[in-house]
């Protein structure tokens, strides 16, 4: 406490044109506190009167190394006058802390501080080196963090803390922001003979009216989050001229404005520029004679994301749950900070946590100098312990799936937890999906109520909301703390777990061996099977890679014998790399495990050092969406068909690879391989093959389409229908049998993704994994039920 309030006296606004207003004082002030507490210091001038003051635990040398961070200046006090305690004086009062930058953000900064220094105090030996860093100019254009970066200091860094006050939530995510500065170019004229002239006002209105496209196109692109809001795209500066007096009778030459474009992860740099130059460009051709360009000021800001599977997450996520007795709460970052800097520029994980309200940063997101007038922190006793949110009173709905049913001869709505963290199926009678939909955690209850009155004229009783709340909440399908209790704990076990689990054993298929195995040799004997196999049969060209479906077995098993024969006949690898759909989708285009696939017919192991060398050449995070792989069925199927294979007959292990890009890339309207994550991912795979002194195949578990009422369509697919989409898959098909992903690809644009193929990422990469070669159409198949029509095939390479 004392520490912040020292913190808080000594004035850090930074005034340009004042050599005197800026953060020297405050850094000297946290350059002594270190000394005096054994830190070696390292100060790093970055503009007169202003350094970046650095303390370092640790043997230099020593890694990993940990960043705590906080920034030193603070925004405009504003008017004095408009305060109730002077805005440098850190008044306490009834617990709380009141001055500029109590809050945002010389408390975290001095959290940072006081944690180090006990850490140093304890003797604890470190196994890296922790380094508390107070950066200059982080309410301006984060001059210190850019500048740490091009340090040797700042290149050692592993992973950083940045203890913006953010309620004490785990934040992973931080949103974007670009300040698009636009030109606007025309001719001079008197305004009583427009014609004369180009006017650039009217190409700026026409960009300012297009700016709701400009952002429904960015939301495309952008990945949702449950934390952050979506894309935003607000104009914030017109000025026009751009030199001289501005006069009302004169069309000026040149006109400016700046659009304010705010990100949730997911788009480079390259394609958030197109999504502007064309919104430009159409704003152009509306104003005749007049060009536009645009400049980003202080560069892109991208949107950044870190995974919960981080090591620096997961030990977090620990130490609250130490420190507090509860789990963790998430969070996103509305705006940006020096986190984003060292995100972009060094690429280490970010955690954003500090103590304090985000109503101020949620402020300062819309514009600098947006501050409350006054700035106040609470000060914890021992160990804050945040309270529980009522999750009934303003509940949430999480991402789940929702698609219509009917039971005894009634409709209803069926919610399905696709993630796995709840196997509860709830069914919903339709009556309640009005009430459901506004399960958005904006509304609370007495807002729900109000709303069903207006639209219905129905007055629902509050009790009935609040219970059917707390149902969801107790099934897992709220978003609160009970979820993040049961996320925390299911994810924990799964990392903890030595082996992958067989998550749908005894459900999708037999738990039991014996039973499996029957099921299995059923596949190949029905007349809509494959014959048996002919393990001695020998002849044909050698298999190299099998598409396989993924749908269930019992009604797609035959379609898996079709595929699986052939390999079981013609392929001698020992080694194979299965790619698989994500479902659920993920950050990260690819996804690895170390975990052996475990099954009823034993485990299916793997080949580590496959594993290891492909994550070591892709120059790329592999593990980081590991936990997809905890309830993602594709591989898991394949998995349990290779031991039905080779389990006892020969030694085989495989690969797992989760795969979720081409869709995204469909949304973006980029091809697949202009991704460099992809690319590389590809190039990584292709050396470990060639590199293997194993014999290695391919395997993708991937369905083609999903239509009717249950993937959200308005009809049941009628046999006409059915047949159409029989022919639409056959022309996919065509191009996957000739080995061409561009071919591929190109059919899926062509289709805009109305079948919603769900293989379309693990097909693709299969076909440049093997570089083109041929295939067999072996089998073709469609589940029979017009309300959920979901179509298969197994082809042999």
């Amino acid at each position: 406490m004392a520490l912040t309030r020292d913190l808080v006296r000594i004035p850090s606004v930074v005034r340009p044109g004042d050599p005197d207003a800026n953060e020297a004082a405050v850094a000297a002030y946290v350059e002594r506190w270190m000394r005096g507490q054994g830190f070696e210091i390292e100060v790093q001038p970055v503009a007169p009167g202003r350094p970046n003051v650095l303390g370092i635990l640790g043997e230099r040398g020593a890694t990993p190394t940990l960043l705590l961070e906080g920034h030193t200046d603070v925004v405009t006090e504003g008017d004095p006058a408009a305060w109730t305690h002077p805005p440098f004086g850190a008044d306490l009062v009834d617990g709380k802390i009141y001055g500029r930058g109590a809050a945002d953000m010389k408390a975290g900064l001095a959290a940072a501080m006081i944690a180090a220094a006990a850490i140093k105090r304890s003797g604890a030996r470190l196994g890296g080196r922790l380094i508390v860093g107070a950066l200059v100019d982080e309410e301006g254009d984060m001059l210190g963090a850019k500048h740490l970066c091009t340090t040797p200091l700042g290149r050692e860094l592993s992973a950083a803390i940045v203890c913006e006050p953010e309620q004490n939530e785990l934040c992973l995510e931080q949103r974007g922001v670009v300040w698009a500065r636009v030109t606007a170019r025309g001719r001079m004229a008197h305004g009583a003979m427009p014609e004369a002239g180009a006017n650039p006002i009217t190409a700026l209105a026409a960009l300012v009216a297009d700016a709701p496209r400009l952002e429904r196109r960015l939301r495309a692109l952008c990945t949702r989050s449950r934390y952050l809001r979506p894309p935003t795209v607000t104009p914030t500066v017109i000025a026009a001229p751009v030199a001289g007096v501005p006069q009302s009778n004169v069309i000026p030459a040149a006109a400016h404005a700046t659009l304010d474009v705010r990100l949730t992860p997911g788009p480079d740099a390259a394609a958030v520029a197109k999504e502007i130059d064309e919104a430009c460009r159409r704003a152009a051709d509306r104003a005749a004679g007049v060009t536009i360009d645009w400049a980003p000021i202080n560069g892109f800001r991208l949107a950044t994301r870190v995974e919960r599977t981080e090591p620096l997450v997961r030990a977090m996520v620990g130490a609250v749950r130490r420190a507090t007795g509860r789990s963790a709460r998430w969070g996103g970052v509305p705006g940006s900070t020096d986190g984003t800097i060292l995100r972009m520029e060094l690429g280490i994980p970010i955690v954003t946590c500090g103590s304090g309200g985000r109503t101020r940063r949620r402020r300062r997101a819309r514009g600098r100098g947006a501050h409350l007038r006054r700035g106040r922190v609470r000060v914890p006793r021992a160990v804050s312990r945040p309270a529980d949110r009522s999750t009934a009173r303003r509940p949430r709905l999480r991402g789940v799936e929702a698609f219509p049913v009917e039971h005894d001869g009634e409709r209803y709505l069926a919610l399905r937890d696709p993630a796995g963290y709840t196997s509860s199926v709830v069914m919903l009678p339709m009556a309640l999906l009005e009430i459901v939909s506004l399960f958005d955690g904006a509304h609370d209850v007495d807002a729900i109520q109000q709303a069903v009155l207006r639209q219905r004229g129905e007055h629902v009783d509050l009790a009935r909301v609040e219970e059917l709340a707390q149902a969801l909440d107790q099934h897992g399908f709220l978003e609160g703390p009970r979820f993040e209790a049961r996320r925390a704990d299911v994810d924990g076990a799964f990392l903890a777990a030595p082996v992958r689990p067989a998550s749908h054993a005894g459900g999708a298929y037999p738990a039991d061996a014996a039973a499996l195995a029957a099921m299995i040799d059923g596949f190949f004997a029905t007349p809509q099977g494959p014959g048996p196999i002919k393990r001695a049969a020998g002849g044909g060209s050698p298999v190299c890679a099998l598409i396989a479906p993924h749908i269930d077995f019992h009604r797609g098993g035959p379609a898996y014998a079709w595929g699986y024969r052939d390999l079981a006949e013609r392929c001698s690898a020992d080694v194979f790399v299965i790619f698989g759909t994500c479902h659920a989708g993920m950050s990260h285009p690819f996804a690895l495990t170390r975990k052996p696939y475990d099954t009823p017919l034993g485990a299916a192991p793997i080949d580590v050092d496959f594993v290891e060398a492909v994550a070591a050449r892709a120059r790329q995070d592999c593990f980081a969406a590991e936990l997809a792989h905890r309830n993602e069925h594709a591989i898991e199927f394949q998995a349990v068909f290779l031991r039905y294979l080779f389990a006892g007959r020969r030694d085989v292990a495989i690969v797992p690879v989760l795969t979720s890009f081409v869709h995204e890339a469909l949304v973006r309207g980029r091809r697949p391989e202009n991704d460099r994550r992809v690319a590389r991912f590809l190039d990584a795979l292709g050396e470990t093959v060639a590199a293997s002194r194993r014999r290695v195949a391919f395997v993708a578990g991937a369905d083609l389409a999903h239509v009717g009422p249950r993937f959200g369509d308005a009809e049941p697919v009628s046999r006409a229908e059915a047949t159409r989409l029989a022919e639409a898959d056959r022309r996919t098909l065509e191009a996957v049998t000739a080995g061409d992903a561009q071919a591929f690809f190109d059919d899926a644009v062509r289709d805009g993704d109305a079948r919603r193929i769900c293989g379309l990422s693990p097909i693709w990469t299969l076909l440049r994994a093997t570089g083109g070669a041929p295939g067999v159409l072996r089998h073709y198949g469609q589940t029979p039920d017009p309300q959920c029509v979901v179509t298969f095939a197994s082809v042999v390479f």
